[in-house]
This record gives C-alpha cells, sequence and structure tokens, in this order.
C-alpha cells in the first residue's frame, strides 16, 4: 500500500513538471509527501584546534614563547621571564588556538601553579637526568602593556622585547616591511621602558626579515633610539645585538 501511494505522488510531480504547473503545486505535492517537518540539519562536531604549527608563519605566540626559552638555554638570566601571551591566538575560551600548555611540555617546561585549564602560570623547566633545575621559569600572563617578553639578564640590564608575528619563508608582498615597522613603532612608544634597558623588536628570521633588519639597524633614527632588532628561527638562530645574539639548542 505504502509502496503504491509513494509511486503515485512521484508521479504526480514529473506530471505536474510536465504540464510546467505553478510552483506552489511542488509545495503542495511535496507536502503531501514529507509533511510539514523541515529536514534537521545535522550538527557537526566541535574539533579541537589542532596542536600543529604553520610550517610557513610564525605566530606572535610562538615567537614570545622561543625567545623566552633561548634566554634560558643560553643562561642569559636567572631571574623568571614574563610574557605577555594575548589575541586570539591563545584568549578563545576552550578552544586555544595556538595549544601552549603542550607546546612548552614537549620542550621540558610544565606549569606548576595557576587554575586548571588556565594556560597563565608559571612554567619551570622540568629536570632532566642529572640536570640541576635552572632557577629561571617562564611565566606567562594577559596583561597588556607590559612588554611581551621581560626579563632581567644577568648583565644587570633589564631586557624588554616587542614580538611580531610573521612568514619564515621570504614573500614578495610588502608583508616583512609592515610587520617590522609596527614592532618597531611598539618598541619605540611603550611607556613601560626606562633608559637604561635593553630594549628590542624582534621578528621571525626568514631570509628577507633578515635583510630589512640589517638594513634599518643602520638607519639613523633607529640608531638614535636605541631600539635593536633581533630576528629569530625555529632552530635556535638569534642575530641582532651582541649580548643576545647566538646559536641555541631548539
Amino acid at each position: 500500500m505504502y509502496t503504491r501511494r509513494f509511486d503515485d505522488i512521484v508521479n504526480e510531480i514529473h506530471e505536474a513538471r510536465e504540464a510546467r504547473e505553478p510552483a506552489a503545486n511542488y509545495a503542495a505535492i511535496c507536502k503531501e509527501l514529507f509533511g510539514d517537518a523541515k529536514p534537521r540539519r545535522r550538527r557537526k562536531k566541535a574539533v579541537a584546534s589542532p596542536a600543529v604549527l604553520a610550517p610557513a608563519r610564525m605566530s606572535q605566540t610562538e615567537v614570545s614563547l622561543r625567545l623566552a626559552m633561548y634566554l634560558v638555554d643560553q643562561r642569559l638570566t636567572e631571574c623568571d621571564i614574563w610574557l605577555a601571551l594575548t589575541g586570539n591566538e591563545v584568549t578563545r575560551s576552550g578552544k586555544p588556538r595556538f595549544p601552549v600548555e603542550q607546546f612548552l611540555k614537549d620542550r621540558g617546561f610544565a606549569r606548576s601553579d595557576g587554575l586548571p585549564g588556565d594556560w597563565r602560570g608559571r612554567y619551570p623547566r622540568a629536570p632532566l637526568g642529572n640536570r640541576p633545575t635552572y632557577p629561571a621559569a617562564l611565566v606567562l600572563h594577559a596583561r597588556l602593556g607590559e612588554g611581551d617578553v621581560v626579563t632581567t639578564l644577568t648583565t644587570g640590564k633589564r631586557f624588554i622585547a616587542e614580538v611580531s608575528a610573521g612568514p619564515v619563508r621570504a614573500t614578495r608582498s610588502p608583508t616583512e616591511h609592515r610587520l617590522l615597522r609596527a614592532v618597531i613603532a611598539r618598541a619605540l612608544t611603550t611607556e613601560f621602558a626606562r633608559d637604561d634597558d635593553l630594549l628590542v623588536a624582534v621578528v621571525p628570521r626568514s631570509s628577507r626579515f633578515r635583510e630589512l633588519a640589517a638594513r634599518w639597524r643602520e638607519a639613523p633614527r633607529v640608531v638614535r633610539s636605541g631600539v635593536s632588532i633581533l630576528t629569530l628561527d625555529r632552530f635556535g638562530q638569534v642575530d641582532g645585538h651582541p649580548e643576545i645574539a647566538g646559536r641555541g639548542r631548539r
């Protein structure tokens, strides 16, 4: 019975099409066949952001974390390193775009305090074998206006870095010019710095960034400002200032 009725309705649809009847007739026939209920759309399951770094770009969060780990690796400080991580890279509730805790855990830094599920807190380096616990730890917070990476170097000088995201491969666009100019401007206009601080602007270490940084370090106004320009890559290479530059271990 049901099969015959279904076939009858399908035939009516074909006849209506051939007769070029108004669309209202199709609606009436479909209503008879399927009822009033609209088909439900299947909701997609929420998928957590993958803990994978973009191969062609370093985010501002990644640059900040790698700079801080470099300072620890090179024993350039024995004080905690304060990192301001802000923006939607880390602040999307429940779905952080950058896997801060996992990134640091994979590199030997485990959070020792803070609230569960919150990336903010203190991350000392976990002991490895006979290696003594190093006094400097990474302290992550989300306060604005205090510098992206701040610590006191073993020389006694305070280190303040303003950091930019950017491509790790050279582009043909003016992207590198725009990003480097912006981070230099942030360093120049920070109200947190003092005259005797080591103030730096940091960008990823691509060939284009390295070329621009080498030229702009010699620009007269940049020289007079006292701002240093550092480039940093994923292999622990840092260029741009004799007190900081060198090759790290990661």
